[in-house]
């Protein structure tokens, strides 16, 4: 917190006496607190974050500035950032009542401005991101978000949010036919219908997208079958 100190001198003739010197600390009068809906996420899933700012001044924190790092981190001499913001996401409100959607500018890093705070009361700001290519899907990853607050004459406040990777195998499975065009095979019988037989041939391709592997137990899949089916 921010440190004053103050002195007194008293003068008498040709007399000077000093005081002790006085220190003080400015409270801050604000306070910022950031929260995840969830606290896990999925590959290219959303993430929706709460930020709460709360003004116990008597003097209302006109024009503040919120700074969204979207969970940058550092990847050798790169820095990524395995978020990003939702364009039109943001809802801001003052003691609960819905305001004018502030001045945003999506980043990296995410820029909200024009935030105001009344004395006494508070502003709630709320958006949502997704997960892109940068999100790490290792078991046990994690994604730690840092808001900043500042300007209105204000020491500048930070918050963050961690949020970790979903535990689980995300699976997702595809299936063709190969070869792709079929053969048909047509005859006739007398006093019969036309009849056809299908010979066709289908592969199927498993992978998994999620932070745990899959075990090969409890999963039966036959990577080629032969059909056979009549057709009237």
């Amino acid at each position: 917190m921010p440190r004053f100190t103050n002195q007194a001198q008293l003068r008498y003739g040709n007399s000077v006496t000093n005081s002790n010197i006085a220190v003080g600390e400015i409270l801050e009068v604000l306070s910022m607190t950031k929260t995840a809906v969830r606290d896990q996420y999925n590959p290219n899933g959303p993430i929706t974050y709460v930020i709460s700012i709360l003004n116990s001044g008597t003097l209302p924190m006109n024009g503040l500035t919120l700074t969204d790092n979207l969970g940058a981190y550092a990847s050798g001499t790169a820095t990524l950032t395995p978020l990003n913001y939702l364009a039109d996401s943001v809802k801001y409100y003052v003691n609960g009542v819905l305001q004018t959607t502030p001045t945003v500018t999506a980043g990296p890093p995410l820029s909200i401005t024009g935030i105001n705070v009344p004395a006494g009361g508070n502003a709630i700001i709320a958006y949502e991101t997704q997960t892109n290519a940068f999100a790490p899907l290792q078991s046990e990853s994690t994604i730690t978000n840092i808001v900043t607050a500042e300007g209105g004459g204000i020491t500048s406040i930070t918050a963050e949010e961690t949020v970790g990777v979903v535990a689980a195998p995300i699976l997702a499975i595809t299936k063709s036919v190969s070869p792709y065009d079929f053969f048909w095979r047509y005859w006739k019988s007398a006093g019969s219908r036309d009849h056809g037989i299908a010979d066709c041939r289908f592969r199927w391709n498993l992978s998994d997208r999620g932070s745990a592997a899959v075990f090969p137990f409890g999963i039966y899949l036959f990577p080629v079958s032969v059909c056979n089916q009549w057709y009237a």
